[in-house]
Formats: structure tokens, sequence, C-alpha cells
């Protein structure tokens, strides 16, 4: 339902609202609503909680407004509200040289207008936007407007305006006089603010939802594989090698090599009950026991693994303790392998000049840290996205200078950008951090938050344990300097 004179008092901030504005950002959106005046409607639910428009409806109040243009969405879920709050702004700027007009001159003013008077001169090359605006609006009806001047040019919000043109829907219009369109252009053409998630509820736990389920029947033929552990695990491993795969998932990687005779530790922070799918917390007790009691016998291992971890990180600071902790639990000259999600995958869906309208998800919106959350099942779950760049940072920092970059896409390694939607680093540690370093890795990492408030409380004893194990490295080390010593002959 739109309402082009809504009370701005009875609308109310979504409390997980993920972008950020600046005051510059707020001055300058003030300043158009001054010159324009409320030309873009503010989105809303029944329930008066602001969908899309937080940042505008700030500048309103500022500017002294009372009443402004708002549609008010009928029932809608809150994944999906929160879904609607990030596509929202694909719609309100012209991307990828889209261009419209309408086919009749217009008065300043609201006005309705009807797909057969629209005339698409050039269409987008941002079809993943378009795709989820068309999603949206077949979903939920009207909910936006477009931006005309009086000779029918539309300014602002090309994208809707097209994907009311293809779905034969009417088009609510802001009309603004022509010697008005500069202003749109510059005030309109731009975004105001950034996302950000470091405000939302701390959910970690919730990642347990993005892990896969490897090495099973799909009822397709086919069991979906870890390229990282077919590629950079089993090609290098041994069966004398002493073995942990840190971030386990669902153990099927650990359970295989076990039963190939591989002396293999696994550990997972939110491992799930096969039948209830609850978090297996006391199973996850057990692991730790036999992680700390492995380490405090027979030292740090031979090979670490950490695959797909970092990209469900929720933070630089996870990614931090995540990385050390595999280089800790590591041996001096063992191998150190990881893998997590390529930027480039995003930047390629996001030009997609196709439209898909199916149910996957092909427009992210990252942080200045390349991460994005989103709603699934009640939780947030996040995702964090590396480039070339990136990626070689993490392994000459947790790794050392020796270590190669998988590009699954490409056998010869990658290049200038990372070809497939996920990497592998793997190499040899020749770096390791203080004791003070990994002791705050390891307390973080072992002490992760559960549901109800609750957390795992093992940063002591694994610290205890990683003591012990430098103590037993050390022991090793003097032993073997000793013996050969002993075997040099005396002149």
């Amino acid at each position: 339902m739109f309402n082009p004179a809504f009370p701005l008092a009875e609308l109310r901030p979504a409390p997980y609202n993920p972008r950020r504005i600046g005051p510059e950002a707020i001055e300058q959106l003030g300043k158009s609503i001054k010159t324009l005046g409320p030309v873009k409607a503010v989105i809303a639910r029944d329930d008066r909680t602001i969908v899309a428009g937080h940042q505008r409806t700030k500048a309103m109040l500022a500017a002294g407004f009372t009443h402004a243009p708002v549609y008010l969405l009928g029932d809608i879920s809150d994944a999906d509200e929160v879904r609607f709050n990030q596509i929202h702004n694909s719609a309100d700027i012209e991307l990828g040289g889209c261009r419209i007009s309408i086919r009749k001159k217009l008065k300043p003013g609201w006005t309705v207008v009807q797909p057969e008077e629209l005339e698409v001169i050039t269409r987008t090359t941002k079809a993943s936007q378009l795709a989820e605006i068309l999603k949206l609006l077949t979903k939920f009806g009207e909910w936006g407007n477009a931006v005309a001047n009086t000779s029918g040019r539309i300014l602002a919000s090309p994208l809707y305006a097209l994907a009311c043109h293809n779905l034969k829907r009417p088009l609510r219009v802001a009309v603004v006089p022509d010697d008005q369109s500069v202003a749109v252009l510059q005030f309109l053409g731009k975004q105001y603010g950034e996302f950000h998630y470091s405000h939302l509820p701390e959910q970690m736990w919730a990642q347990t939802y993005a892990q896969m389920k490897r090495l099973r029947d799909t009822g397709r033929d086919r069991t979906i594989q870890s390229r990282t552990y077919e590629a950079a695990v089993i090609p290098q491993i041994k069966k004398t090698d002493r073995i942990l795969d840190f971030g386990a998932g669902q153990m099927d990687y650990v359970k295989r090599l076990r039963r190939e005779g591989y002396d293999i530790h696994g550990v997972e922070f939110y491992l799930r009950t096969p039948k209830s799918n609850q978090l297996d917390i006391s199973r996850v007790h057990k692991h730790i026991d036999q992680l700390c009691e492995s380490i405090k016998k027979d030292g740090l291992y031979d090979v670490v693994i950490c695959d797909s971890v970092i990209n469900s990180v929720t933070s630089v600071e996870a990614e931090r303790a995540v990385l050390t902790t595999v280089n800790a639990l590591c041996r001096k000259g063992g191998l150190i392998v990881f893998s997590g999600r390529a930027r480039g995958i995003v930047d390629r869906l996001t030009q997609k000049r196709k439209v898909s309208t199916g149910k996957t998800r092909d427009v992210w919106f990252l942080d200045r840290d390349g991460i994005t959350a989103m709603y699934q099942r009640g939780v947030w779950l996040y995702q964090k996205f590396h480039n070339l760049a990136q990626v070689k940072e993490l392994g000459a920092r947790y790794i050392g200078p020796h270590f190669e970059v998988v590009d699954h896409d490409r056998p010869g390694g990658a290049k200038s950008e990372i070809r497939a939607s996920s990497f592998a680093v793997h190499g040899r540690k020749m770096v390791e951090f203080t004791p003070e370093e990994v002791h705050a890795a390891l307390k973080f990492e072992f002490n992760l938050p559960l549901p109800e408030g609750k957390r795992y409380g093992r940063g002591a004893d694994i610290c205890a344990a990683w003591d012990a194990a430098k103590g037993v490295a050390k022991g090793q080390a003097s032993k073997a300097a000793s013996r050969k010593r002993k075997s040099i002959p005396n002149n």
C-alpha cells in the first residue's frame, strides 16, 4: 500500500540495519532532500518497522519533514525483510548503462505510468541485480518508484522501472522539473553509506548451517567432494603423519581417511548430531580432550588442515584467531593447508548479463573487509571473500615465504586473480608466533560462543597443552642436537 504523506513519527528503525552512514554523507543526503523533496519512498512493514530507507528517514526528520511517501508491505518474513533491505539499494542508482524513458510528457508530482508507456533504450548489463528486483516484485507486488523529469527521462531507479516493464506492471514515478535533472543525477546517482555487520548479534554457532555434507549420496548419482582435500591434502600426506583437521565440519574426510589407515584427528566446535541436527557439544568436548592429550604426549601435528573455515568467520579478529591457531598446532616444517572463498566469484556474478530467476544468490553485499551476512533460519550466517592479494598475504603471514595458492579452475595456479569460487593454500610452516599471540588465539577459538549465552570455556586447557607440546618439541630438538654432536668425530 502506498501512502504519499505518511507520518514519519510512526516509523521505527530495524535493529539489524546493515548500512552505516557517516556525518558527511548524512549532510549530502539531507541536502538532496531539501533540494528535491522526498522523491524516493521509504519501505516499511505493516508494524511500521523500516525495511529500506533508514538513512533517508533520518535525513528527512533532520530537514524538518513530518510526512513522506511510504510503502507499507504486507506479510513479509524476517529473512525476506533483511534481503529486501540489502537489495533495495541496487534499485536506486543507475547500473550497467540501463536507460529507460516514458513516452509522454509528465507533470511534476507523483504519477503512475503503465508498462506499455515505457520505452527501453538500453538494457542493463547488471542482470543479477535485475533478477533480484524481479523476485521482490513478483513476491510482494508494488514496493518502489522511479524518478523522472517532465520530459519523460527516468533519472533514478531504472532497474526498478525495467523490472516493471518486464513484468508488465504499473510503475509509480516521482516527477521533477527538467531543470532539476542534473540535481537528481548528482544526488541520487550515488550510494549513501556502506554495509557493516559488526553490530549484529554474536551467533557464531549458527555457522554450523553452512557446513557441507561431503562424500555422501546426494541422490543425483554423485557425491560432493572437497576440492581442497582432493587437490592439496591427499596428494601430500603419508600414513606416518599425525594429521589434524581444524574445523572439520561434519567429519566426513576425517572418517574416510581413518578408514584408509591415516592417523587423523578432527575438531569442529559446531558439530551437529546426525539425527537431531542439534549441536553435539558433549562430543566436541571429547574431541578437545583428545586433542589436548595428543599434543601433550606426542607434540604438535605434522599436518594441519583448515578447509572452508576462514570463509565462515564473522570478523577479521576471528580469521586471525583461526589461522594463528592452525599455525600454532603445526610443528615447524609441517604442512599447513587452508582454504576459503574467492572474491572473484562475487564480482563475476555481479557482472552477469543473463537474468536468472532461480533460488541461487547472485548478489552479495560486502563490507570493507569482504564479509557479508545473510539472515536464514532465524540466525545470521556470515561469509568472507578473499582476493588473490589477500590470500597471498595470509599465506606469507601464517605459513612463511614458500607456499602455493591453488586455483581449482586453473591447473597452473592463480595468475592475476583466482578464477574458481574457492581457493586453497598449502606450504611448509616456517613462521611462528609469540606465546602471547598463540595464547590469545587459542583462548578465542576454544572459548567460542554457544546458544543461550554459553561458551566452551576450554581456553586454559588448550593453552596448557600447547605449552606442554612446546616443551616436548624443545626436548626433542635438544635430544636431536645432542645425538648430532655425539656423531661428530673429535679432531
